[in-house]
């Protein structure tokens, strides 16, 4: 008998923000489909998820409305299949580079049939949407780079902050372009002539670059908004409560208090990561000590709770968020192992 299991997408070619649905047909029915989804970050990363799904009775199953019968995930869901991937191959650590705005996405998806059929589907998943231009952006003592839909200026400008990682963050500002705002992916340790790793960042340098996307006419003044994540969104907090140029703040993961310094290897340093008037801001050191070392997998986040439960500069250390001018939207999982945002 010669298998007709197949496996459609709505939309195989979107951008990576958009959602995709996958139905698979040719089933035996009541059968069960294996579906196996693969993705590669063409740097050595790799991530890959494993899924049991049990047909209806025309052999079919409709990822957007069938719960898998084994997997990470029990409820139906249409994008389950990426988002509960793992990570099955870390890459080797290499510097990173100045420019960093990754390629479309390559998901190979395959499925199995518990008769032998087989069949396969790659899904391309798009940062940047036909129509906007990418500048790099070297003035003033900035790296950035700078995506534009294709809009009249002044445009209301987003600017991308990365984490601890360092260097440019630019698919996010790639993303938000490819939505019609403006976005500048901001790079502030970790590149060029920054400093290279996350200690005393001086704050003066945003005020530059909110100085630079007004005089050049990128956008009006009152039109500036910042997103970051994890001590990205630590900063943007931080941010938002210094300078009144910040109309809208978007933290995913972020803390509500000022932390230590970390280095390129994430290891932390008795400093502040941000500074003022060449001055550290106060900040909670890192409790290393409350961190169990030995584990496979380490949680870091048991070192970020010690610290806020015995730091006696909590208060001062506190991001004083009630001064923000505009809304601020905050992003965060239900278990971060990674610190108390």
């Amino acid at each position: 008998m010669t298998s007709t299991l197949r496996i459609d997408a709505d939309h195989a070619d979107a951008m990576a923000d958009e959602q995709v649905r996958l139905t698979i047909s040719g089933a035996r029915p009541s059968g069960q489909i294996a579906l196996h989804s693969r993705l590669s970050m063409g740097d050595g990363d790799l991530w890959e998820s494993e899924l049991v799904f049990e047909a209806d009775e025309h052999g079919q199953v409709d990822l957007a409305s069938a719960a898998p019968i084994s997997g990470p995930y029990t409820d139906p869901h249409p994008m389950g299949f990426l988002w509960s991937m793992s990570q099955t191959k870390i890459p080797d650590h290499t510097p990173k580079p100045e420019l960093s705005l990754a390629p479309p996405i390559r998901v190979d998806v395959g499925v199995r049939g518990d008769e032998g059929g087989h069949a396969e589907l790659t899904l391309t998943r798009r940062y940047l949407a036909e129509g906007v231009t990418r500048t790099e952006v070297r003035d003033r003592g900035l790296i950035g780079t700078l995506f534009e839909p294709n809009v009249a200026r002044p445009n209301p400008v987003v600017i991308s902050l990365g984490g601890s990682e360092g260097g440019l963050n630019e698919p996010r500002a790639a993303l938000l372009a490819s939505h019609g705002f403006s976005s500048l992916a901001l790079a502030y340790f970790g590149v060029g002539h920054l400093p290279p790793g996350l200690r005393e960042v001086p704050l003066e340098y945003f005020q530059t670059a909110f100085d630079y996307l007004t005089t050049e006419g990128i956008c009006d003044p009152g039109s500036i908004a910042i997103e970051g994540g994890s001590y990205g969104g630590e900063l943007v907090l931080l941010l938002a409560a210094r300078f009144p140029e910040v109309r809208c703040t978007i933290a995913h993961a972020p803390s509500g208090v000022l932390h230590s310094s970390v280095d390129v290897e994430g290891t932390t340093e008795a400093t502040s990561a941000w500074s003022i008037d060449g001055r550290p801001l106060p900040f909670v050191q890192f409790g290393a000590d409350a961190v169990d070392w030995t584990k496979p997998v380490i949680s870091l986040a048991p070192g970020y709770r010690a610290c806020l439960e015995h730091a006696d500069d909590l208060g001062a250390a506190t991001i004083e968020v009630e001064n923000a001018v505009g809304p601020i939207l905050m992003l965060s999982g239900a278990d971060d192992q990674m610190w108390a945002s």
